[in-house]
Protein backbone atom coordinates (compact mmCIF):
# COMPACT_ATOMS: atom_id res chain seq x y z
CA UNK A 1 0.00 0.00 0.00
CA UNK A 2 0.90 3.81 -0.64
CA UNK A 3 1.15 4.34 3.17
CA UNK A 4 3.31 1.46 3.71
CA UNK A 5 5.77 2.92 1.83
CA UNK A 6 5.66 6.02 3.39
CA UNK A 7 6.39 3.89 6.40
CA UNK A 8 9.26 2.84 4.43
CA UNK A 9 10.25 6.00 3.29
CA UNK A 10 10.49 7.74 6.83
CA UNK A 11 12.25 4.95 8.49
CA UNK A 12 14.65 5.83 5.51
CA UNK A 13 14.97 9.32 6.55
CA UNK A 14 15.29 8.14 10.28
CA UNK A 15 18.74 5.84 9.25
CA UNK A 16 20.25 8.20 7.37
CA UNK A 17 20.25 10.16 10.40
CA UNK A 18 17.17 13.14 9.45
CA UNK A 19 15.40 13.20 12.76
CA UNK A 20 12.46 15.40 12.51
CA UNK A 21 9.64 15.10 10.14
CA UNK A 22 8.46 18.21 8.32
CA UNK A 23 6.12 18.34 5.86
CA UNK A 24 4.21 21.58 5.01
CA UNK A 25 0.45 20.58 3.40
CA UNK A 26 0.46 21.58 0.05
CA UNK A 27 3.32 23.75 0.22
CA UNK A 28 7.46 23.17 -0.49
CA UNK A 29 9.04 20.82 1.75
CA UNK A 30 11.94 21.23 4.10
CA UNK A 31 15.69 21.42 2.92
CA UNK A 32 16.19 17.94 4.51
CA UNK A 33 12.92 16.51 3.59
CA UNK A 34 14.30 17.85 0.14
CA UNK A 35 17.51 16.02 0.72
CA UNK A 36 16.09 12.91 1.83
CA UNK A 37 13.28 12.91 -1.13
CA UNK A 38 16.65 13.08 -3.58
CA UNK A 39 18.06 9.90 -1.63
CA UNK A 40 14.80 7.97 -1.54
CA UNK A 41 13.64 8.45 -4.76
CA UNK A 42 12.10 4.99 -5.17
CA UNK A 43 9.25 5.86 -3.15
CA UNK A 44 8.58 8.53 -5.43
CA UNK A 45 8.94 6.77 -8.45
CA UNK A 46 6.51 4.24 -6.75
CA UNK A 47 3.39 6.78 -5.69
CA UNK A 48 1.41 8.38 -8.19
CA UNK A 49 0.95 11.77 -6.10
CA UNK A 50 4.41 11.86 -4.76
CA UNK A 51 5.62 11.09 -1.27
CA UNK A 52 3.35 13.95 0.37
CA UNK A 53 0.93 12.55 -1.20
CA UNK A 54 1.51 9.08 0.20
CA UNK A 55 2.84 10.22 3.36
CA UNK A 56 -0.81 12.02 3.17
CA UNK A 57 -2.39 8.35 2.88
CA UNK A 58 0.34 7.31 5.39
CA UNK A 59 -1.54 9.62 8.21
CA UNK A 60 -4.74 8.88 6.97
CA UNK A 61 -3.73 5.42 7.60
CA UNK A 62 -1.90 6.09 11.09
CA UNK A 63 -5.28 7.70 11.94
CA UNK A 64 -7.34 4.84 11.53
CA UNK A 65 -5.22 1.83 12.67
CA UNK A 66 -4.28 2.10 16.59
CA UNK A 67 -2.06 -1.01 16.28
CA UNK A 68 -0.48 0.47 12.91
CA UNK A 69 0.58 3.80 14.98
CA UNK A 70 1.81 1.89 18.00
CA UNK A 71 3.80 -0.23 15.79
CA UNK A 72 5.45 2.73 13.81
CA UNK A 73 6.07 4.62 17.32
CA UNK A 74 7.74 2.32 19.53
CA UNK A 75 8.78 -0.74 16.67
CA UNK A 76 8.29 -4.01 16.45
CA UNK A 77 8.09 -6.14 19.87
CA UNK A 78 10.17 -8.91 18.64
CA UNK A 79 13.01 -6.23 17.82
CA UNK A 80 12.83 -5.01 20.91
CA UNK A 81 11.98 -1.55 22.73
CA UNK A 82 13.82 1.72 20.95
CA UNK A 83 13.42 0.36 17.12
CA UNK A 84 10.44 2.62 16.99
CA UNK A 85 10.46 6.17 15.03
CA UNK A 86 12.18 8.58 17.59
CA UNK A 87 10.49 11.23 19.70
CA UNK A 88 10.71 13.74 17.58
CA UNK A 89 9.05 11.94 14.73
CA UNK A 90 6.22 10.47 17.21
CA UNK A 91 5.23 13.92 17.87
CA UNK A 92 5.40 15.42 14.35
CA UNK A 93 2.99 12.26 13.24
CA UNK A 94 0.32 13.05 16.34
CA UNK A 95 0.10 16.44 15.31
CA UNK A 96 -0.57 15.32 11.90
CA UNK A 97 -3.37 12.57 12.66
CA UNK A 98 -4.73 15.52 15.00
CA UNK A 99 -4.79 17.72 11.77
CA UNK A 100 -6.78 14.72 9.82
CA UNK A 101 -9.33 14.50 12.40
CA UNK A 102 -7.98 12.19 14.71
CA UNK A 103 -9.16 12.19 18.26
CA UNK A 104 -6.50 10.59 20.60
CA UNK A 105 -7.74 8.43 23.22
CA UNK A 106 -6.34 6.43 26.13
CA UNK A 107 -4.94 4.16 24.05
CA UNK A 108 -3.16 6.71 21.76
CA UNK A 109 -1.59 8.81 25.06
CA UNK A 110 -0.05 5.91 26.46
CA UNK A 111 1.68 4.96 22.77
CA UNK A 112 2.94 8.61 23.22
CA UNK A 113 4.03 8.73 26.78
CA UNK A 114 6.01 4.94 26.15
CA UNK A 115 7.67 6.98 23.22
CA UNK A 116 8.96 9.43 25.24
CA UNK A 117 11.03 7.00 27.41
CA UNK A 118 12.58 5.83 24.44
CA UNK A 119 15.57 8.19 24.31
CA UNK A 120 19.47 6.85 24.63
CA UNK A 121 20.31 9.99 26.29
CA UNK A 122 17.31 9.71 28.60
CA UNK A 123 13.62 10.28 28.48
CA UNK A 124 11.93 13.14 27.46
CA UNK A 125 9.96 13.25 30.51
CA UNK A 126 8.82 16.93 30.13
CA UNK A 127 7.18 16.35 27.17
CA UNK A 128 5.73 13.01 28.78
CA UNK A 129 4.42 15.38 32.07
CA UNK A 130 2.95 17.77 29.15
CA UNK A 131 1.23 14.87 27.17
CA UNK A 132 -0.48 13.90 30.31
CA UNK A 133 -1.53 17.22 31.06
CA UNK A 134 -3.13 17.44 27.03
CA UNK A 135 -4.70 14.10 27.89
CA UNK A 136 -6.97 15.29 30.86
CA UNK A 137 -7.67 18.68 29.15
CA UNK A 138 -8.96 16.41 26.58
CA UNK A 139 -10.99 14.73 29.05
CA UNK A 140 -9.70 11.18 28.02
CA UNK A 141 -9.18 9.03 31.02
CA UNK A 142 -5.96 7.69 32.18
CA UNK A 143 -5.63 3.99 32.97
CA UNK A 144 -3.36 1.69 34.96
CA UNK A 145 -0.74 2.20 32.12
CA UNK A 146 -0.81 5.35 31.58
CA UNK A 147 0.15 6.00 35.47
CA UNK A 148 3.16 3.14 34.97
CA UNK A 149 4.31 4.46 31.76
CA UNK A 150 4.65 8.11 33.02
CA UNK A 151 6.55 6.77 36.65
CA UNK A 152 8.70 4.84 34.50
CA UNK A 153 9.55 8.32 32.11
CA UNK A 154 10.60 9.75 35.20
CA UNK A 155 12.61 7.06 35.86
CA UNK A 156 14.57 7.43 33.02
CA UNK A 157 15.10 11.30 33.48
CA UNK A 158 18.87 12.06 32.50
CA UNK A 159 20.88 12.99 35.24
CA UNK A 160 18.85 10.48 37.39
CA UNK A 161 15.65 10.14 37.98
CA UNK A 162 11.95 12.83 38.84
CA UNK A 163 11.65 10.57 41.73
CA UNK A 164 9.70 13.27 43.85
CA UNK A 165 7.47 14.01 40.78
CA UNK A 166 6.57 10.12 40.28
CA UNK A 167 5.58 9.79 43.63
CA UNK A 168 3.12 12.66 43.42
CA UNK A 169 2.06 10.49 39.61
CA UNK A 170 1.41 7.39 41.96
CA UNK A 171 -0.66 9.24 44.55
CA UNK A 172 -2.66 10.59 42.50
CA UNK A 173 -3.31 6.93 40.84
CA UNK A 174 -4.38 5.93 44.02
CA UNK A 175 -6.22 9.29 44.88
CA UNK A 176 -8.52 8.92 40.87
CA UNK A 177 -9.27 5.02 42.63
CA UNK A 178 -6.78 2.48 40.41
CA UNK A 179 -4.87 0.49 42.45
CA UNK A 180 -1.51 -0.12 41.47
CA UNK A 181 -0.40 -3.93 40.63
CA UNK A 182 3.29 -5.58 40.59
CA UNK A 183 4.90 -3.29 37.74
CA UNK A 184 3.42 -0.14 38.39
CA UNK A 185 5.07 -0.42 42.72
CA UNK A 186 8.23 -2.20 40.84
CA UNK A 187 8.55 1.34 38.26
CA UNK A 188 8.31 3.56 41.26
CA UNK A 189 10.94 1.68 42.99
CA UNK A 190 13.15 1.76 40.17
CA UNK A 191 12.38 5.24 40.22
CA UNK A 192 13.75 5.83 44.05
CA UNK A 193 17.10 3.12 42.84
CA UNK A 194 17.63 5.81 40.26
CA UNK A 195 17.64 9.09 42.31
CA UNK A 196 20.49 11.66 41.83
CA UNK A 197 22.66 12.05 44.42
CA UNK A 198 22.02 8.40 45.71
CA UNK A 199 19.09 6.33 46.04
CA UNK A 200 16.17 6.73 47.99
CA UNK A 201 16.43 3.37 49.64
CA UNK A 202 14.21 3.47 52.86
CA UNK A 203 11.27 5.29 50.51
CA UNK A 204 11.86 1.63 48.32
CA UNK A 205 11.64 -0.51 51.05
CA UNK A 206 8.45 1.14 52.34
CA UNK A 207 6.77 0.47 48.62
CA UNK A 208 7.44 -2.82 49.29
CA UNK A 209 6.43 -3.39 52.35
CA UNK A 210 2.90 -1.36 51.27
CA UNK A 211 2.86 -3.88 48.24
CA UNK A 212 2.23 -6.71 50.37
CA UNK A 213 0.25 -5.21 52.61
CA UNK A 214 -2.23 -4.64 49.75
CA UNK A 215 -1.75 -8.26 48.80
CA UNK A 216 0.15 -7.32 45.74
CA UNK A 217 2.81 -9.64 44.82
CA UNK A 218 6.75 -8.47 44.36
CA UNK A 219 8.33 -10.18 41.44
CA UNK A 220 11.74 -10.72 40.34
CA UNK A 221 11.08 -6.97 39.03
CA UNK A 222 10.49 -5.65 42.32
CA UNK A 223 12.98 -7.30 44.48
CA UNK A 224 15.99 -6.62 41.45
CA UNK A 225 14.85 -3.31 41.39
CA UNK A 226 14.95 -2.80 45.84
CA UNK A 227 18.38 -4.51 45.46
CA UNK A 228 19.57 -2.04 43.01
CA UNK A 229 18.35 0.43 45.55
CA UNK A 230 20.42 -1.08 48.34
CA UNK A 231 23.70 -0.76 45.69
CA UNK A 232 23.39 2.68 44.93
CA UNK A 233 23.35 4.32 48.41
CA UNK A 234 24.94 7.14 48.66
CA UNK A 235 28.40 7.11 50.99
CA UNK A 236 28.45 2.78 50.14
CA UNK A 237 25.83 0.31 49.57
CA UNK A 238 23.36 -1.00 52.08
CA UNK A 239 25.08 -5.25 51.45
CA UNK A 240 23.58 -6.35 53.91
CA UNK A 241 20.07 -5.24 53.93
CA UNK A 242 20.48 -6.59 49.78
CA UNK A 243 21.39 -9.72 50.87
CA UNK A 244 18.43 -9.89 52.89
CA UNK A 245 16.04 -8.95 50.10
CA UNK A 246 18.11 -11.38 47.95
CA UNK A 247 17.04 -14.41 50.67
CA UNK A 248 13.32 -12.82 51.03
CA UNK A 249 13.39 -13.38 47.64
CA UNK A 250 14.09 -17.21 46.99
CA UNK A 251 11.73 -17.28 50.45
CA UNK A 252 9.08 -16.32 47.93
CA UNK A 253 9.62 -18.04 45.83
CA UNK A 254 10.90 -15.89 43.27
CA UNK A 255 13.57 -17.07 40.47
CA UNK A 256 16.17 -14.64 40.72
CA UNK A 257 17.38 -13.38 36.94
CA UNK A 258 20.67 -12.31 35.92
CA UNK A 259 19.69 -8.73 36.72
CA UNK A 260 19.47 -9.87 40.32
CA UNK A 261 22.51 -11.47 40.74
CA UNK A 262 24.49 -8.38 38.60
CA UNK A 263 22.41 -5.74 41.41
CA UNK A 264 23.64 -7.75 44.56
CA UNK A 265 26.95 -7.81 43.05
CA UNK A 266 27.47 -4.67 42.57
CA UNK A 267 25.77 -4.02 46.00
CA UNK A 268 28.59 -6.07 47.44
CA UNK A 269 31.21 -4.16 45.62
CA UNK A 270 30.51 -0.98 47.11
CA UNK A 271 29.91 -2.04 50.79
CA UNK A 272 31.46 1.16 52.64
CA UNK A 273 34.35 -1.06 54.20
CA UNK A 274 35.56 -2.08 51.21
CA UNK A 275 34.56 -4.29 48.27
CA UNK A 276 33.17 -7.74 49.51
CA UNK A 277 34.63 -9.33 46.56
CA UNK A 278 34.83 -13.16 48.13
CA UNK A 279 30.78 -12.77 48.56
CA UNK A 280 30.38 -11.31 44.99
CA UNK A 281 32.73 -14.08 43.12
CA UNK A 282 30.46 -17.00 45.08
CA UNK A 283 27.23 -15.13 43.77
CA UNK A 284 28.62 -15.10 40.77
CA UNK A 285 29.64 -18.77 40.39
CA UNK A 286 26.10 -19.76 41.73
CA UNK A 287 23.97 -17.36 38.45
CA UNK A 288 26.74 -19.18 36.10
CA UNK A 289 25.44 -22.96 37.90
CA UNK A 290 21.94 -21.75 37.64
CA UNK A 291 22.62 -21.07 33.93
Amino acid sequence: SKWGLALKFLNEMKEKGFETLEVEKDKSVSKSSLTSRSRSSTLEHQTSGGWQAAYREFVEGMKSSKESFKRFVLGEKKRGMGTGCGWRQTLQLFEDIKAAGFRPDTQTFNILIQAMRIDPRGSQWQRALTLFDEMKAARVQPDKNTYSYLIRALAAAPGGSQWEIAEKVFEQMKKNGLEPNAFTYSILIHAMALAPGGSQWERAIALVEEMVEKGVKPDAYTFTNLIHAMANVAGGSQWEKAIDCFHQMKRSRVDPSQFTYSALISALDKAEEGSRWEEALLLYEEMRAGG
